[in-house]
């Protein structure tokens, strides 16, 4: 077999090909006036592209009494962390972001592999909730995790964070 090494490309062709790469990045992007909707001849049906979709009616930017209301979101479940004695039930608090005043649900989505999980007990009047933990007698591990998510009661079910124990 026989290997033959490439020549080397002379000084012509490499400042040829900077100049094509620098070239492209020069390029100017389209301007808005470049883009065009084809119009279709009906007047409304031209018309209908240049507006938005309106948001929902139940989207108010005001109650009644003229106080601002913000739409209700999915609540965000935060990762946690805690620390746990083999044998002895921990208390982990189980938390959540929400911009809503109804009670958050709290769903273990994921036992641990080496203990056990009681609750989720609601804090009432907040987005918390207390679990407790017991790691099994007899195993080696030192390392547990659990997986929470959360929702409004009715409502979509957000991610899933895992908790480290």
């Amino acid at each position: 077999m026989v290997c033959r090494i490439l020549p080397l490309p002379s000084a012509l062709v490499t400042a040829l090909l900077l100049l094509a790469v620098a070239g492209l990045a020069l390029c100017p992007e389209p301007a808005h006036a470049d883009i065009k909707i084809p119009e279709t001849g009906d007047k409304k049906k031209d018309k209908k592209f240049f507006i938005f979709p309106k948001k929902d009616d139940e989207e108010k930017k005001e109650d009644d009494e003229g106080n601002p209301v913000v739409p209700e979101r999915i609540p965000q479940p935060y990762p946690g962390k805690s620390v746990a004695v083999r044998g002895v039930p921990t208390r982990i608090l189980l938390r959540a972001a929400t911009n809503s005043t109804r009670q958050v649900e709290f769903l273990i989505r994921q036992e641990p592999r080496y203990g056990k999980l009681e609750g989720p007990i609601a804090v009432d009047g907040s987005a918390e909730a207390i679990v407790t933990y017991t790691a099994f007698q007899g195993r080696t591990e030192v390392r547990d995790a659990f997986k929470f998510a959360v929702r409004l009661p009715g409502e979509q079910v957000s991610l899933s964070v895992p908790v480290e124990i």
